[in-house]
């Protein structure tokens, strides 16, 4: 049996357009890993990530004149556009969570061929440090990928991408986690159509107000929506990108009300997707399910009818359950 795992290994190694593949090893998994990728990926952590972009001096990453800190002009839209490419061969685990059985399948085929010692009960044993292997893999290929850039080519992607740049935590987090990066446009890109929507109906404006507030509740349900996983990854998921968000802008501050006010809205919209989604026992993952994004919408509506108006930081700590908000009506 060993020396049958070890000949379907050694084949598929030599078997991809030509480009020799590695078997990896990571938490006592055997995988094939991607053209190109060494084992050592397999042990990068965000910081070895920035770290790779650091050193290529083609101005992703530099350092601010202003503050001393590093700082990338990388916004999630040209991440994501860097980022497709390398992850074609990858399986996706949103089609393994929420497709049907032959997108399923077709996701299954890809993870077998690439840990061909395991069977599908393993698979699904092992399921969440599989994710993981894949998440490595794929931020060395997309790290090299931008640290081999021309200075030219940099330049060029600041004029082809627009939006906000990312913070280098949120940069940190992304590399390390990329096949989950797509769903965090779609889920600004809700919270903020939703919120947006509201506010004009309800004459705010979205500064510190009720419809901010609605805002960040939502961004947090939606973050977790829009990832894969057990119900536990998908709530870590989302606090991890809201605090990179709010931890990693240069004008975070512990006394600044703004920051406090949307990190305490944040934990409200997780604490609603946790009360709102369940989970169901399968073989690969424990599904989950969760309300429409019209219904979850509508529960933080319904909150916003018990927002607080606070004065000071302190306040807060007594509304644990309830929205915040400091400005507008």
């Amino acid at each position: 049996m060993i020396f049958l795992i070890i000949l379907v290994l050694t084949t598929a190694c030599e078997l991809d357009k030509g480009q020799p593949r590695e078997v990896g090893h990571y938490k006592g998994l055997d995988v094939i890993l991607q053209p190109g990728v060494p084992q050592q990926a397999l042990s990068y952590d965000g910081d070895d990530l920035l770290a790779m972009l650091r050193e290529s001096k083609n101005g992703i990453i530099s350092r601010s004149l202003s503050t001393g800190e590093d700082e990338t002009i990388l916004t999630l839209e040209q991440l994501e556009h860097e980022t497709a490419t390398v992850l074609r061969p990858y399986p996706d685990f949103m089609l393994i969570m929420e497709g049907d059985e032959t997108q399923r399948e077709n996701q299954m085929r890809i993870i077998r061929s690439d840990f061909p010692g395991l069977t599908d009960e393993q698979i699904g044993e092992q399921i969440e440090t599989i994710i993981e292997i894949y998440e490595q893999q794929a931020g060395y290929e997309v790290a090299t990928h931008l640290s081999d850039l021309s200075d030219s080519e940099v330049a060029r992607g600041m004029h082809t991408y627009f939006g906000e740049k990312m913070n280098t935590q949120e940069l940190r987090l992304f590399l390390r986690h990329l096949p989950r990066i797509f769903g965090v446009k779609r889920a600004r890109n809700h919270a903020e159509s939703y919120s947006s929507e509201w506010g004009d109906a309800n004459g705010l404006l979205g500064g510190n107000d009720k419809e901010d507030a609605l805002r960040h509740g939502l961004l947090n349900v939606f973050l977790a929506k829009e990832t894969y996983g057990y119900k536990s990854t998908q709530l870590w998921w989302a606090e991890a990108v809201a605090n990179a968000h709010e931890y990693g802008s240069d004008n975070y501050s512990s006394s600044n009300k703004a920051n406090q006010m949307d990190l305490h809205n944040n934990l409200i919209g997780r604490d609603v997707y946790s009360q709102q989604a369940v989970e169901k026992g399968w073989w690969i993952f424990k599904r989950v399910t969760s309300p429409t994004h019209d219904q979850l919408f509508q529960v933080l509506v319904d909150k916003l009818a018990g927002a607080y108006k606070f004065t000071e930081i302190s306040e807060l700590q007594g509304h644990r359950n309830q929205l915040v908000y400091f400005a507008g009506p």
